[in-house]
């Protein structure tokens, strides 16, 4: 993608970059193969740093005044009841 050769060019021994991917539960069902593989780095080139994954607190949450705490509570449930995450 244009925002990982952007971040290579600046960043080219990627030590400096910490790729994050984001809206985990908006990924198609059978996408999430392809997005595992590059969070494992079989994608595209690996970085030092590793990819990562966050999920934050959508507008319903948002609308609802969900506090940080109990979105980041929220989060750790998906990610742990969540396959394949």
């Amino acid at each position: 993608s244009q925002i990982m050769a952007d971040a290579l060019k600046v960043d080219p021994s990627t030590e400096r970059t910490i790729p994050v991917l984001t809206k985990p539960d908006l990924i198609d069902k059978g996408g999430e193969r392809a997005v595992k593989d590059l969070l494992l780095g079989s994608k595209t080139q690996s970085f030092d740093c590793g990819f990562h994954m966050a999920k934050g607190r959508g507008q319903e949450a948002l609308d609802k005044k969900q506090s940080i705490e109990d979105g980041l509570t929220a989060e750790e449930s998906y990610f742990q009841n969540t396959e394949p995450w």
